[in-house]
């Protein structure tokens, strides 16, 4: 009986620590850049977080979205989460392919207990209560992306079939714009929210 009790306690505490794990915030977490520096984030601006991994090709064919973004939406912070890798593994795709977000470096902690997706890349927004609003494969946002671009080769005679042939270059030059449009749209909407919010 004592060893049951004993097991239960056990089983009760790791239930509890787990729990606790999860719901710890995003602004809780000591986050450094891949210079070991601290990164400070303010809580009166929508963060937008940019999950890739160095491995991923189509990750690297939105850098120069992402940038455009981030150039366009002052009032927004800009972060890359890159998925776990070594500190010169994310440096050499870096230097490849520019990307002039804020790089988080020791991410496992991270994606072990907060990021949920493990789809790349995935476009998130995290609001002052550290709630992530992810923008991934099946959100509605996607939905919209996908149905933009849907209605955009239709209206040119192409097939979806047609489209996923096509050379990495060409599907891009369809699918970053439209990527674009609808970041940059939800993100304008974002800005106005907390800026409303702030003034209250």
């Amino acid at each position: 009986m004592v060893f049951r009790n004993i097991l239960f306690f056990i089983l009760v505490v790791i239930l509890l620590s787990d729990d606790i794990k999860s719901q710890k915030g995003f602004y809780d977490y000591k986050l450094v850049d891949l210079h070991g520096d601290s990164i400070v984030i303010s809580k009166n601006m929508p963060v937008f977080v940019f999950c890739w991994a160095t491995w991923c090709g189509s990750c690297k064919r939105r850098f120069s979205t992402m940038n455009r973004l981030k150039n366009n939406h002052s009032e927004t912070f800009f972060i890359s989460i890159p998925y776990p890798a070594t500190n010169n593994e994310i440096k050499t795709v870096l230097t490849k392919h520019p990307l002039n977000f804020v790089i988080v470096d020791k991410t496992k902690e991270i994606f072990d207990n907060f990021i949920i997706s493990q789809y790349f890349p995935s476009y998130s927004i995290i609001d002052r209560d550290s709630v992530l609003h992810e923008i991934t494969k099946n959100s509605n946002i996607d939905d919209i992306i996908e149905g933009n671009v849907s209605n955009f080769i239709k209206s040119k005679g192409i097939s979806y079939h047609k489209y996923y042939q096509l050379p990495d270059e060409e599907k891009d030059s369809i699918y970053n714009p439209i990527l674009y449009k609808t970041l940059d749209s939800l993100l304008t909407k974002y800005e106005f929210k907390m800026k409303k919010n702030n003034t209250r």
